[in-house]
């Protein structure tokens, strides 16, 4: 029963993933991922655009898939456009 729920989730993410990115693209618009390295980890995170401090080269960039509005990174990132 539990594998079937983590299934259903899973897949749901999968969908929702490819909804919001879909959307962008039909818009016309450039997708930005961009991966953040975290200790053991990678957290990745989808925008259309992004601003770069040159001072700090700091990225500061809207999540498309999340609740946060606006989001800096400053340690290691990857940036890639699609």
């Amino acid at each position: 029963m539990l594998f079937k729920f983590v299934f259903v989730i899973v897949i749901g993410i999968f969908i929702f993933h490819g909804v919001v990115i879909g959307s962008a693209l039909l818009k016309g618009e450039k997708i930005y991922v961009i991966d953040v390295n975290k200790f053991n980890d990678i957290e990745t995170y989808y925008t259309t655009e992004y601003t770069i401090d040159e001072k700090t080269k700091c990225i500061t960039f809207k999540n498309l898939i999340g609740f946060s509005k606006k989001k800096t990174v400053c340690n290691d990132y990857t940036l890639t456009e699609y």
